[in-house]
C-alpha cells in the first residue's frame, strides 16, 4: 500500500505543478500569484471546497496510514475542478527558457521539502504537504528567481533604451483592464496611412516584451512606436514609462480584473 500511495502523491505533485506553473506564467511570475489564486479555486466553488476538505482530512490520516494520501492525492489530481492540466484556463503553458528556469527551481525546493521528510520518516506525507501547497512552492520559485530575471533582462531593457533613444519615434502607450490590444491595433492603422508605424507584438506588454519589441521591431526611420502595456502588480507601469517614456497615454478601461 505504501508503494501505491507513494505513486499516487508522485501523480498529484506532477498534476498540481503543471497546474499552478501555468498560473504563474499566466499572471508574469509574480511571486504570491499562485497562491493568490489557488484560494479563489479551492474555496470560490463548493465542489472544490469539498475537494479541498478531502485533501485536508486525506493528509491528517496520512500519519500512519498511505489510505490517506492515496485519499489526498486524488483530490488533488482530480481538482480544483475549472483549473484543468492542458485546457485553456487560465491559458496554455509556454516551454519558454523562463519557464524552465522557473520549474527547475521548483523542482529543488520540491527535492528539499521531500528530503526533509525522508530524514523524518515520513516522506509520504512529505509528498501529500509539497502537492497540496504547490502553489506557495511556485511563489518561493518566483522570488527565488526574480533576480536572476532582472539581471537577465537589464541588458535587453538597455539596448532597448539606445534604440529608442537612437531612432526617436513619438511613443504611444497604451494600457488598460481590457481592449489594450484591439486599441492598439485601430491606432497602428489609422496612423500608418501617414507615417511610419511599429507597434509592439500581441502580449508583449511587460518589461522583458517591450524590450524585445523594440530591440527586434523598432528600425532607423520609424516614426511612431505603439506600445501596449500591462500590469500585475503596482508600480510595474511606471517603470515602463520610465524607460520608454511615452510621448502619448491612453488608458482604455479600469475594470473589475484591476481591483486587486
Amino acid at each position: 500500500m505504501s508503494a501505491i500511495a507513494l505513486g499516487a502523491v508522485a501523480l498529484a505533485a506532477v498534476a498540481a505543478a503543471l497546474r499552478w506553473l501555468r498560473v504563474a506564467q499566466r499572471e508574469h511570475y509574480l511571486a504570491g500569484s499562485a497562491s493568490r489564486f489557488a484560494l479563489r479555486w479551492w474555496f470560490g466553488q463548493s465542489q472544490n471546497r469539498l475537494l479541498a476538505v478531502a485533501v485536508l482530512v486525506g493528509l491528517i490520516g496520512a500519519f500512519g496510514r498511505p489510505i490517506g494520501a492515496v485519499i489526498s492525492a486524488v483530490a488533488l489530481l482530480i481538482g480544483p475542478f475549472g483549473l484543468s492540466l492542458f485546457g485553456k484556463a487560465p491559458g496554455p503553458m509556454a516551454w519558454t527558457r523562463r519557464m524552465r528556469t522557473l520549474a527547475a527551481a521548483y523542482a529543488l525546493l520540491l527535492a528539499v521539502a521531500i528530503g526533509i521528510g525522508a530524514a523524518l520518516g515520513e516522506v509520504v506525507v512529505a509528498g501529500v504537504v509539497a502537492a497540496a501547497f504547490t502553489p506557495l512552492l511556485v511563489d518561493a520559485a518566483c522570488a527565488l528567481t526574480k533576480p536572476l530575471e532582472e539581471r537577465l533582462a537589464e541588458r535587453f531593457v538597455d539596448q532597448a533604451k539606445a534604440r529608442l533613444a537612437s531612432v526617436h519615434p513619438t511613443t504611444v502607450a497604451i494600457t488598460g483592464s481590457y481592449g489594450k490590444t484591439t486599441t492598439k491595433g485601430y491606432v497602428a492603422h489609422l496612423i500608418s496611412g501617414s507615417k511610419t508605424v511599429v507597434a509592439s507584438p500581441r502580449s508583449f506588454n511587460n518589461r522583458a516584451g517591450l524590450a524585445r519589441a523594440v530591440n527586434e521591431n523598432l528600425v532607423p526611420g520609424t516614426q511612431v512606436f505603439v506600445a501596449e502595456m500591462g500590469t500585475y502588480g503596482p508600480g510595474e507601469i511606471a517603470e515602463l514609462c520610465a524607460w520608454v517614456k511615452p510621448r502619448v497615454g491612453v488608458i482604455t478601461a479600469i475594470g473589475p480584473v484591476h481591483l486587486e
